[in-house]
């Protein structure tokens, strides 16, 4: 698979493999939206417009015009989320500190294992503890806006603030995607090369549909085969726009079936991480919304049909790593891969992306392995979820295939919740 994991397009031919339209330009070429092509139709944008603004993927020719992956060095060699400085991280998750004082006046709010578990991580540091208390803004159960979150470290000190708006989207989408993980466990889905397929409902023979093929059809899901700039076909999933029967098809409801019926698809390394990104975006802000914002939805590997940030191949994540430097001590190619986790300045919180690098290795298919972290498990080890096998426990001082966590991890897009949440779920 040459092109898995969160090194999609490595090599000397950074768009050879079975992602083609990865690179500067993923869309480029006479016509490179037509047909069943993502964002295609009469108008696809129209409506509530979910590529409308600031969005480089507006318009009829959702590609065009602002190059979607800018940046100094956007997709050279194993970097597929580059910057204008792609060494220097970024956090834009991190919680803000209001500026005003709070005092926990109100009860204490249990939030359960694994937002105690997101909470502690987010807003305590080592030995402390954290605690939340109700500020009588939102529902039991859940932190909403106006909740204190107090912190009191080993030597008896505390520290209360108000959650804010940003706290709120990051702890319930990380909570989601913990959830959505589990439910693609026990079975996951399992693999293919080819990106994504529809193993049960292959049309023969195929259909054409401009200069594309329609390769199955599911209830609410095309296999579409395309060519990139290269000519080389690539296939993705677009969600039907009506089903048999002409009724239109909600992209939540896509989603959906895509983990009650998980045996009806394969997928590769990278597509799940969008997946259960969207899934988690569904929970929090919920159906009407969700829909509302990602009609044309299409699916493939990284690739964001739906970017508001300027990067499409992100999964829909907030995206910050640190690449490696001259003679590191793992034998990463410099300035390519990316540095080792480091505890010291940085650590696990329970619903993120997590890639694992096997150092010196951008060009094969066993490359590295993007997983999601669920949580800390049993005997010292951390439990993460991997396409193929779900819940896996991992010891991250001997990882499994010769890999190492690295910096690389996408956190909560909780500006693009806020933005999409107009029913205000976790008001």
């Amino acid at each position: 698979n040459p092109n898995a994991g969160a090194n999609p397009n490595a090599g000397a031919n950074p768009n050879a493999g079975a992602n083609p339209n990865a690179g500067a330009n993923p869309n480029a070429g006479a016509n490179p939206n037509a047909g069943a092509n993502p964002n295609a139709g009469a108008n696809p944008n129209a409506g509530a417009d979910p590529n409308a603004g600031a969005n480089p993927n507006a318009g009829a020719n959702p590609n065009a015009g602002a190059n979607p992956n800018a940046g100094a060095n956007p997709n050279e060699g194993g970097q597929p989320v580059g910057g204008t400085n792609p060494t220097t991280p970024t956090q834009p998750t991190e919680p803000t500190t209001p500026t005003e004082p709070v005092t926990p006046n109100g009860p204490a709010i249990n939030l359960g294992e694994v937002r105690n578990q997101i909470t502690s991580g987010l807003f305590g540091g080592e030995g402390s503890t954290v605690s939340i208390s109700d500020g009588g803004n939102g529902a039991a159960g859940k932190l909403s806006v106006g909740d204190v979150i107090t912190v009191t470290k080993a030597d008896g000190t505390q520290t209360h603030r108000a959650a804010t708006e940003s706290d709120v989207y990051n702890v319930e989408f990380r909570s989601n995607l913990v959830s959505a993980a589990n439910q693609a466990s026990d079975p996951a889905w399992d693999f293919t090369e080819d990106i994504v397929d529809l193993p049960k409902s292959r049309l023969e023979p195929a259909e054409t549909r401009g200069n594309d093929k329609i390769l199955g059809r599911n209830e609410f899901w095309e296999l579409v085969q395309t060519r990139g700039e290269d000519n080389k076909p690539f296939q993705y999933l677009k969600v039907r726009e009506t089903d048999d029967n002409g009724q239109p098809i909600n992209p939540s409801d896509a989603i959906n079936h895509m983990f009650s019926n998980k045996d009806d698809y394969l997928l590769d390394c990278a597509t799940p991480v969008r997946i259960l990104n969207l899934k988690a975006q569904l929970d929090t802000v919920g159906a009407d919304d969700f829909d509302r914002s990602h009609q044309g939805l299409s699916l493939h590997s990284h690739f964001e049909s739906h970017d508001t940030n300027g990067d499409n191949l992100d999964s829909g994540f907030q995206v910050s790593f640190q690449t490696a430097q001259e003679n590191n001590a793992d034998g990463a190619i410099p300035h390519v891969e990316y540095t080792r986790f480091d505890p010291s300045t940085d650590k696990l919180v329970p619903g993120e992306w997590r890639y694992f690098d096997k150092a010196g290795d951008i060009s094969s298919s066993n490359q590295g392995t993007n997983r999601i972290y669920l949580g800390p498990g049993e005997n010292g080890k951390e439990n993460f979820w991997v396409i193929g096998g779900g819940l896996e426990p991992i010891d991250l001082n001997n990882p499994p295939l010769g890999e190492h966590l690295t910096s690389l991890k996408g956190a909560p897009p909780t500006d693009r919740l806020a933005a999409i949440d107009l029913n205000n779920a976790l008001a």
